[in-house]
């Protein structure tokens, strides 16, 4: 039995129409944006542009060092 056909006798089984519909809410989001053609502004495509560089130029930090940011700038508050 494929996924869907699983998905389909599961959501048969369910009566509760909120959760039908939360469902029904969820799949009409996915498919919109599914059919929603992503494209970046030259600013967007820069600033990516500017992380790959610095990936490459091994400006990066660890996720400690990123951590310990994170833990000095909550103090600070």
């Amino acid at each position: 039995m494929s996924t869907l056909e699983q998905i389909t006798e599961k959501l048969k089984l369910i009566k509760e129409e909120t959760i039908l519909n939360q469902i029904l809410e969820m799949v009409t989001l996915e498919l919109e944006m599914s059919q929603k053609i992503m494209t970046l502004s030259d600013a967007q495509k820069a600033a990516i542009q500017e992380g790959i560089d610095d990936i490459e130029a091994g400006r990066t930090f660890s996720h400690t060092e990123v951590n310990h940011q994170i833990e000095g700038w909550l103090k600070e508050k």
